[in-house]
């Protein structure tokens, strides 16, 4: 099992939507409903402020972490606020990952799946909501960028590994390798629950290790890259950014910025103006 077998069953999954329908709509935020292939998901799209349907709009996919205890993406969060204000010219697009839910106005949107393809699975998920926010929405297709903190960062670096259009890449404190032995230790439970709580035979686990996790995919990385990391990090130790500085030094697109801090970074002002300097 190696990297090119995984890129070649990627290249077999499907991306587009069937049907989509907008399950709610506010003057800034649209809740689509969309299926593929026998399942239903939900993506949350966040519209610019002065929306104008005849421009073309930079676009932010945003990639939310992994909570194993409350699997909800809280679309109210103060943190959703900030971005739209900070990226006031952007469409941001929050997918729900399979098995969790979007939550607004106290309402959960549920989409359908494995909760434990929590890394491989929910890559296919945010390209999916992206590949359907193109047919919706005015995006420009020049100025994508994926972003994300923990697993949700780990899915950024797997997102544009796998779809060379996105422009540029954010990475906080995302794991980065689970085929490292290691990792059975270090992450514990929810490896386990992740890898092996289903029964499948060895090659298939393999496989599901290496294609969910980007240090395997990087070669050809042509996206600016932003990565953050704590490095008093207890959940993603630094080395995880150690190898990504290991793989991408020396190329001119690529900055890491490593933090006095532990593992819940947020980095606001860090990731928004670096966007608006490489998205551009």
């Amino acid at each position: 099992m190696d990297s090119a077998e995984v890129r070649a069953g990627w290249n077999n999954i499907q991306l587009e939507a069937e049907n989509s329908v907008v399950e709610k709509g506010y003057s800034h935020l649209n809740i689509v409903y969309h299926g593929t292939l026998g399942q239903g998901h939900y993506t949350a799209y966040f519209l610019p402020m002065n929306y104008d349907e005849q421009k073309k709009y930079p676009t932010l996919v945003w990639l939310n972490g992994l909570n194993q205890v409350d699997p909800s993406v809280f679309l109210e969060h103060d943190y959703f606020e900030r971005m739209r204000i900070e990226l006031s010219d952007y469409i941001i697009i929050v997918p729900s990952f399979r098995g969790q839910a979007l939550v607004y106005r106290n309402k959960k949107y549920c989409s359908d799946g494995f909760f434990g393809d929590a890394y491989d699975g929910a890559a296919t998920d945010g390209l999916r909501a992206l590949n359907l926010g193109k047919k919706l929405y005015p995006i420009d297709e020049s100025r994508i960028a994926v972003a994300g903190q923990s697993r949700g960062g780990t899915v950024a670096l797997l997102m544009a590994a796998r779809d060379s259009m996105i422009r540029t890449v954010v990475d906080i404190t995302g794991p980065v390798d689970f085929y490292d032995k290691r990792s059975y230790y270090r992450y514990g439970k929810q490896f386990k629950y992740q890898f092996l709580s289903q029964s499948k035979n060895l090659k298939t686990i393999r496989h599901k290790m290496i294609a969910s996790s980007p240090i395997y995919f990087l070669e050809d990385y042509k996206h600016p890259i932003l990565i953050v990391y704590g490095k008093s990090d207890r959940v993603v130790p630094i080395e995880n950014a150690e190898k990504l500085i290991l793989k991408l030094k020396g190329r001119d697109y690529f900055e890491a910025k490593l933090l006095n801090r532990g593992h819940d970074i947020r980095a606001t002002k860090i990731i928004f103006d670096w966007l608006k300097i490489h998205n551009n």
